[in-house]
């Protein structure tokens, strides 16, 4: 019956016999049943790696609720940011360091470059696939990069339009916080 009304509401959890909060197996259960069970279990299951890549399977963002061992745990942190790209504010910093997880994360959501760290926002190859993915990448590319008309160039080689939007937007500073180009120019 819990399990059933886990699936629903995942923070039904909170209110199971203690004994079933304290069943590995049975929180592993209910991870597996709906993510947002992980938002309520009790620190010991935090850490533990088999129940977050269950929930970070369902939905990347779920790697914030884990413990620190979790957020550096590479297996954990691929899945994560496989599932979402901004999953990667989440991981650990040496994580946000690794051209790897990185590029998995840009590749699927370009905006997630804001996570990377200094030199990975300067790396040329990166860069490119931030912007194929979401050309809104670039206000997060390091200075020498936004200045690069090459990268734009070959990044949006695919969808001219889109370079236009982009050039356009870095000359006007018409870019939105979220890394989207605003459909209308300022007045000059």
């Amino acid at each position: 019956f819990v399990l059933e009304a886990v699936r629903t509401h995942g923070w039904v959890l909170k209110f199971a016999a203690d004994e079933l909060k304290h069943d590995r197996n049975f929180i592993l259960k209910a991870v597996k049943e709906n993510w947002k069970a992980i938002q309520v279990v009790s620190e010991t299951y935090l850490g533990d790696h088999d129940i977050a890549l269950e929930a970070v399977k369902q939905n990347g963002l779920a790697l914030a609720f884990t413990t620190k061992a979790v957020k550096a745990d590479s297996i954990v942190v691929f899945e994560a940011i496989r599932q979402n790209g901004s999953a990667l504010e989440y991981a650990s910093k040496e994580l946000r360091e690794s051209s790897d997880h990185v590029l998995t994360a840009v590749k699927q959501n370009g905006l997630a470059l804001m996570y990377a760290s200094s030199a990975l926002k300067d790396d040329y190859h990166i860069v490119v696939e931030a912007i194929r993915q979401n050309p809104g990448a670039l206000i997060y590319a390091s200075d020498g990069l936004q200045g690069d008309r090459n990268i734009v160039a070959d990044a949006m080689r695919e969808d001219g339009e889109k370079l236009v939007d982009v050039f356009d937007a870095l000359r006007f500073n018409n870019i939105n916080d979220d890394g989207t180009v605003l459909a209308d120019k300022p007045d000059l």
